[in-house]
């Protein structure tokens, strides 16, 4: 039975690196979706444009991608900017939760906001996965959004999440 599970997940794995590497051919943001549009993350006053093909997950808080075990979560922390929080999570914190720090990335979102993506790496039963830790806001309030892949996927990920990331921005009040 184990084997016919990893004949599919080869499968799966197979099929969609083919989808992606043909459609990365120079335009990430085609991976978006068609209609690049909006979405409300639950539970929380921000708005994203998830990639293609994840679904949104409300008791998750975020979005799933299955065939990649790939997900986005959305958080909002009130009370308190990103430039309060982000100069904690060292090398030294990272290790102590179980992350390796891979790179720190100071980035300037579709709305001309600064901010800063980590990108850590940890294993789950054994597999590496890599996490885009990214973080932005204003001076009371914070975007934190996580998107997890396993670095097996790397190559056709990494770009189109942080794409996405790169698009949150609070609800118009």
């Amino acid at each position: 039975m184990s084997s016919i599970k990893s004949i599919l997940l080869i499968l799966a794995f197979s099929l969609f690196f083919a989808y992606f590497t043909k459609a990365q051919n120079g335009n990430v943001s085609a991976l978006l979706g068609k209609d690049t549009v909006y979405v409300d993350a639950p539970k929380t006053n921000i708005q994203i444009i998830p990639p293609a093909h994840f679904v949104l997950m409300e008791q998750a808080g975020g979005f799933l991608h299955v065939g990649t075990s790939s997900s986005i979560q959305v958080q909002e922390i009130t009370g308190t900017s990103y430039l309060m929080i982000t100069p904690g999570l060292t090398k030294d914190y990272l290790l102590s939760q179980k992350c390796n720090l891979i790179s720190e990335e100071d980035v300037v979102n579709k709305n001309g906001q600064k901010g800063k993506i980590f990108t850590v790496t940890f294993l789950v039963d054994n597999v590496e996965f890599e996490r885009l830790m990214y973080f932005t806001g204003d001076y009371n309030n914070t975007i934190w959004i996580n998107a997890n892949y396993p670095v097996a996927v790397k190559e056709m990920l990494n770009a189109v999440l942080k794409t996405s990331l790169l698009t949150a921005k609070f609800k118009q009040k």
